[in-house]
């Protein structure tokens, strides 16, 4: 455990060492992640580099899900714990719900991207996980909007820092709780859109995808 936290600590020192090697970085509205209690981080996903760009930006400890694949060699595997990743077997989804309860029931940070997978054209349809998860919890949902990672899938950016990176933070919300349960997925899926729709109006027009205000 000492030394999971020596490698937390380490890794986010050296964040702060080569991330501005990649181009200019800036967050707006830290001031939005409350420094105690349970909150799910709900960004966009643009591109590789976003968990650790959100690794740095933010100052809670952070909990992440990765593909189980990942997970296979010793060595990563060790690297991915020692910075709280776990690992989600691709059929076997009920884990990765159970083991993100048990985290926010523990009032920890806890960071999910809605869309599931990377989109750097744009925001695509978000899933129900993270209004699910709110809704059992009662964990504050932090919407993030991401811009410039995606311009960073060449490692030839680390020489040639051109890109600006930009993280905005948005203000907290809850998702509250019915007592209807014939209705429960319609409100799920209307909370969805509401989450969705929040990241977007942290981005620019050309990063919001589905969600934009008007569309092409």
């Amino acid at each position: 455990m000492i030394l999971s936290k020596s490698v937390y600590r380490f890794v986010k020192i050296l964040a702060r060492i080569m991330i501005p090697t990649f181009g200019r970085f800036e967050v707006v509205g830290v001031e939005n992640i409350p420094k105690v209690g349970a909150i799910i981080i709900a960004p966009n996903h643009i591109g590789w580099a976003d968990p650790p760009m959100l690794f740095l930006a933010i100052r809670r400890k952070l909990q992440f899900m990765a593909k189980a694949e990942l997970f296979t060699n010793s060595l990563a595997s060790w690297f991915l714990s020692s910075v709280n990743v776990f690992p989600v077997p691709k059929d076997r989804s009920t884990d990765a719900v159970s083991w993100a309860i048990s985290q926010l029931n523990q009032h920890s940070a806890v960071v999910l991207f809605p869309e599931g997978t990377r989109n750097p054209s744009g925001l695509k349809q978000g899933s129900s996980g993270v209004a699910y998860l709110a809704y059992k919890t009662g964990a504050e949902i932090i919407p993030i909007g991401i811009t410039g990672t995606e311009k960073m899938q060449n490692p030839i950016r680390l020489f040639f820092p051109l890109c600006k990176i930009r993280i905005v933070i948005g203000k907290p919300f809850t998702v509250p709780k019915s007592d209807d349960k014939n209705s429960r997925r319609q409100e799920l899926n209307a909370w969805t859109d509401h989450i969705m729709r929040k990241i977007a109006e942290l981005l620019p027009a050309e990063y919001q995808g589905n969600y934009a205000k008007n569309p092409p």
